[in-house]
């Protein structure tokens, strides 16, 4: 991926981030620290966790398809790429 299309690529996730936090502040206010009510690090926790597991099932989504759809042939011809290129 070239750098510019990587910058492209965080932008857009940056843009996602602010929208989703003006969202949130919408529901529930502009984030004010001495106001907060909610146990936002237990919230944190919850949210990982979730995240994590969603990791772990796009992992096995993935090498599913790699499994299904990868080519033999292909992994021959790493295995020798492998081996020439540490010698």
């Amino acid at each position: 991926m070239e750098e510019d299309q990587l910058n492209k690529e965080f932008a857009e996730i940056e843009l996602k981030c602010y929208n989703r936090m003006k969202a949130g502040a919408k529901e529930y206010g502009v984030f004010n620290p001495a106001n907060v009510r909610r146990n936002l690090y237990d919230e944190m926790i919850e949210e990982l966790m979730d995240t994590i597991n969603y990791a772990k099932l796009e992992i096995i989504r993935l090498n599913y398809l790699k499994s299904k759809y990868e080519d033999p042939r292909h992994k021959k011809t790493r295995r020798v790429y492998k081996k020439r290129k540490n010698h």
